[in-house]
């Protein structure tokens, strides 16, 4: 089951979602209005946060699963030895041929 720690005392600004292999630290969520979530996610999960986004909360999602990200995105960011080098709107990282060779699997 899924673990949310959000503040008590606070409504969520942000959700910031991470996967087991680029975990956060739960300390996130004393510096604002943030709720952390970490787990490897699954297809519910990536309807959670879509979900929690169509209420109008921003999600910082951190995922290797590029296809299911940028289905799940508004935004992409492309990381590559800890820089971006692509970003863009989800459905252009999609369609860009770099992305699809590189991530999607896609020829």
């Amino acid at each position: 089951m899924p673990r949310i720690d959000v503040p008590p005392d606070r409504d969520p600004m942000i959700y910031l979602w991470t996967e087991r292999a680029a975990p956060l630290t739960s300390a996130a969520a004393r510096f604002s209005n943030t709720a952390y979530y970490q787990s490897t996610l699954s297809p519910r999960e990536f309807e959670i946060v879509r979900e929690i986004n169509a209420q109008g909360t921003p999600v910082l999602l951190v995922e290797q699963n590029a296809l299911m990200a940028l289905d799940t995105a508004n935004r992409g960011y492309v990381m590559e030895t800890g820089r971006i080098t692509l970003h863009g709107p989800a459905d252009e990282l999609k369609a860009n041929e770099r992305v699809q060779k590189a991530y999607l699997g896609l020829e």
